[in-house]
């Protein structure tokens, strides 16, 4: 995994959960989900579960199904079919 990758969707991530520009709860859905997707799918479980055990945001819940997703690519391997 890139690290200038990794570090840039855990930038992301925290600008969705700091929302320090007040640009609303759209663009913090996006940033989340962009940041979600850059990073590796461990640090996606990290990012889980500290959302979910300190409720940071709302979006605990439609992590799942992001993990869910990112861990059949992962131990069925299509990744490399698919890869982004």
């Amino acid at each position: 995994m890139n690290p200038l990758k990794q570090l840039l969707g855990i930038l992301l991530i925290v600008l969705a959960w700091l929302d320090p520009f007040e640009l609303g709860t759209s663009f913090q859905v996006l940033f989340f989900i962009l940041g979600f997707d850059l990073v590796g799918f461990f640090m996606q479980i990290v990012i889980f579960a500290a959302d979910m055990l300190l409720g940071i945001s709302d979006l605990g819940w439609h992590l799942i199904i992001f993990i869910a997703v990112e861990g059949l690519f992962y131990f069925l391997k299509v990744k490399a079919l698919f890869s982004y």
